[in-house]
């Protein structure tokens, strides 16, 4: 049987966080951290969201957002 991850998120400059969360659709949860941006830094940033989807893409994405991912206890 193929089991999701668990992954809980920090934001490192605001400190938004969320909990225990399954690694699928983590772009969701932290859309709404990032409202009010617009011009080129809007399209970097839902760049850099939509990837928090992808887990080759992960990483790279999260520090860019200046959000911590790490596997949930």
């Amino acid at each position: 049987m193929n089991q999701k991850k668990k992954v809980s998120i920090h934001d490192r400059n605001r400190g938004y966080q969320a909990l225990n969360l399954v690694d699928t659709g983590l772009a969701d949860v932290v859309r709404p951290w990032f409202t009010g941006y617009e011009g080129p830094a809007a399209r970097r940033i839902e760049t850099a969201i939509n990837a928090l989807d992808r887990p080759a893409q992960r990483d790279r994405a999260a520090d860019f957002l200046g959000l911590e991912i790490k596997p949930a206890a």
